[in-house]
């Protein structure tokens, strides 16, 4: 609901004094009636369109008032004004012209079916007389009456359409109408031009001038007069070629408002319920020719930063970017709403300023332009702030620090890891400062055999969707196994036998051999890379061929074989 917009270059003139005419201004906003929708009862209207200027009151039962705006109930299945909508007429000082202006809109799921009024200017020749005249043949009654009514029909085709009297001369058929008649839209009744085509669920701003007709000398009408219909400041409609009064005593006195379906037959009704919605109501009595005059059209507004459907983390500076402009020079200022209450006013461009959230959630940005004459545009977007992304956890839990292994065993690598947001992606393990192995699932487990004596640092490192990571890491020391002569059996024939030296690099010693006796080279992975006869005399292995690590001898003597460990360098 806008309150104060008024008639550019016309309204604003119908509050001068005019020496000539009488005058009126009239407006009504519906701003009073907050809250759900209740009846607009007849005390209701005379209330606020002054009970004593009120004619013709019609299904006021069917009109309710509420969320500062006036509703008209459309039953399904019925037709004319006594059955549908609501109508009443509010009589102007009579005046050559007129200005009637008002908001409109269909609610959703509306059925325009075949047509229905809307409200328009009227006048008759007496002051206090109604303002329209019904479809007839009666030439007298024609001539002394006229409304200049809108329509809407089939798929929400708007249409002027006057009850406009003709001259004499014209016939009552329609089929001896004058060519020239007929292409300013008049007919036995009334006109039919269209205007535009409506949608449903979306306000237009309706706005009609008219301007009398002139007389010849012998009394008989001029086709001077001027209809002009503005929608949402453009002008779709304009002919100076009109007839709307009869006799010189016709004037513009008044406004008919008049909703509701049209038609004599049921193929004009719906087949279910429908609402019309209604608002700034304003109407002037003779006001300056407004065809001339500077037509107000809404300022533009367009929300650059930030963009729809943007996610932000808590704590960033948000960015908002607007560009406005009015086409009649008149932009006032741009105001930003945050989630529906007042957040900045910005009286200059750029019109740039920055928000930064204080909690998690959604926000709606709104920017809305205003301009002098209070008529405005508006834009929005809705963004995400989510909460800052936090650092995932992992704690090694095998090895344990400072722990020592002989060259040989298998290491367990195992590790517990979590995300606060539920975004990890992965564990790896690093050996000394290189990449080991990747663990995209839980259990984060995996094993490590070194293939040489000495310091390792096993680190583990875990990994969020968004590049956050946390470490840790233990030493452990790997030692070479001592030489030692491990007994598979209690064979006291070879339990003294040894070998030396260890690490070996070229030979390898073996003491304690009574007997000739097959002697094995085993790898870690238990392949036999070697196998020589040893005795008493025979004493020693060429090892220089093999590959460094970690080496056994299988001495055998029978049944009962020995294993020696041993590494090569």
């Amino acid at each position: 609901m806008r309150k104060g917009i008024l008639f550019k270059g016309a309204l604003a003139l119908c509050l001068l004094t005019n020496v000539i005419q009488a005058q009126e201004s009239f407006s009504f906003d519906f701003e009073e009636y907050t809250g759900s929708y209740t009846n607009y009862s007849e005390t209701k209207l005379k209330n606020d369109f002054t009970a004593s200027k009120l004619k013709s009151i019609v299904g006021m039962n069917r009109a309710s008032v509420g969320n500062k705006q006036l509703r008209g109930f459309f039953p399904k299945d019925k037709i004319l004004g006594k059955d549908t909508g609501f109508r009443f007429e509010r009589l102007l000082k009579p005046s050559n012209e007129g200005v009637l202006e008002y908001r409109v809109k269909f609610e959703s799921g509306f059925q325009f079916a075949k047509g229905g009024k809307l409200p328009g200017l009227a006048g008759s020749n007496t002051a206090t007389g109604r303002g329209v005249f019904g479809c007839n043949d009666n030439r007298d009654a024609r001539k002394k009456a006229f409304s200049t009514r809108l329509m809407w029909r089939e798929g929400g085709r708007l249409i002027y359409y006057p009850y406009a009297p003709l001259h004499s001369s014209y016939k009552n058929s329609s089929n001896d109408i004058p060519t020239e008649a007929k292409k300013r839209g008049q007919g036995r009744c009334g006109g039919d031009l269209t205007i535009t085509t409506l949608s449903v669920n979306k306000w237009y701003t309706i706005k009609q001038y008219i301007k009398l007709n002139t007389f010849n000398a012998n009394g008989t009408p001029k086709s001077n007069g001027i209809v002009k219909v503005w929608i949402n400041g453009k002008l779709e409609l304009s002919y100076t070629d009109f007839v709307l009064a009869g006799i010189r005593d016709v004037k513009v006195n008044g406004f008919a408002f008049h909703t509701y379906r049209g038609g004599s037959t049921n193929d004009w009704a719906a087949s279910k319920n429908g609402y019309a919605l209604f608002d700034d109501v304003k109407a002037c009595t003779a006001c300056t020719d407004v065809a001339s005059a500077e037509v107000n059209v809404a300022p533009t507004v367009s929300l650059n930063k930030p963009a729809n459907n943007s996610v932000y983390t808590l704590g960033e500076t948000i960015s908002l970017e607007a560009t406005a402009s009015d086409p009649n020079g008149n932009l006032d200022k741009v105001n930003y709403n945050i989630n529906g209450g007042f957040y900045k006013t910005m009286t200059a461009a750029p019109f740039n300023t920055t928000f930064k959230p204080t909690e998690v959630g959604t926000y709606t940005i709104l920017v809305k332009s205003f301009d002098t004459d209070g008529l405005t545009k508006q834009e929005s977007v809705t963004i995400t702030v989510k909460a800052p992304n936090r650092q995932p956890t992992v704690a090694l839990t095998s090895p344990a620090d400072g722990s020592v292994y002989e060259l040989g065993e298998t290491i367990n690598l195992s590790a517990n890891a979590t995300d606060p947001d539920g975004n990890l992606e992965k564990v790896n393990y690093n050996v000394n400062g290189a990449f080991y192995r990747t663990i995209p699932n839980a259990p984060y487990n995996t094993i490590f055999k070194p293939t040489e004596a000495g310091t390792y640092t096993i680190l583990v490192k875990s990994f969020d969707a968004e590049g956050l990571t946390k470490e840790e890491f233990v030493t452990i020391t790997v030692n070479e196994p001592a030489l030692s002569n491990n007994d598979f059996t209690k064979d006291t024939k070879i339990v003294e036998i040894k070998a030396f030296p260890s690490p070996a690099i070229s030979t390898l010693n073996i003491v304690g051999i009574a007997n000739d006796t097959s002697v094995s080279i085993i790898s870690l992975n238990g392949k036999i890379v070697m196998r020589e006869m040893m005795s008493k005399n025979k004493t020693q292995i060429e090892v220089s061929g093999l590959a460094k690590g970690l080496y056994f001898l299988k001495i055998e003597n029978g049944s009962n074989p020995k294993r020696i460990s041993f590494i090569k360098k």
